[in-house]
């Protein structure tokens, strides 16, 4: 059995999404796919998911959730991060993670989930640009 744990903001979550989001969707297909007859590997699916998630939360988290999820050797990782990150705070006249400490993030997020897999994959990336 694989399973693969995704961790994300908002958009992964499923908010204001009828259907659930994209992880509800691959959800659907992994648990179709799994009742098949002589369906080959199986594969769980947790979205780790949280509504307004930056990079620093999910790193503050990532080791407890996985070695909560991890038995096996066949563990996936996707990350889909990044929006929140860039978000300005006009009050305090910065982003909540700058450049710096979002690159300084998904260089210890990939550090950090090798220890447990070689199978990582990034969704998207932003850039933030300091205007």
């Amino acid at each position: 059995m694989a399973n693969i744990i995704v961790f994300c903001d908002s958009i992964a979550h499923g908010y204001w999404d009828l259907h659930g989001g994209w992880v509800a969707r691959l959800r659907k297909d992994l648990d179709r796919q799994n009742t098949k007859p002589n369906c080959g590997e199986q594969y769980s699916l947790y979205n780790l998911s949280i509504p307004g998630d930056t990079s620093s939360n999910i790193l503050d988290r990532l080791s407890h959730e996985i070695k909560r999820r991890l038995w096996g050797d066949n563990l996936v990782l996707i990350f889909a991060f990044g929006i929140n990150d860039s978000i300005y705070i006009h009050k305090q006249k910065k982003h909540r993670n700058n450049q710096k400490q979002f690159v300084e993030n998904l260089k210890k997020l990939l550090k950090l989930g090798k220890k447990y897999t070689h199978k990582i994959t990034p969704l998207r990336t932003i850039i933030i640009l300091s205007l």
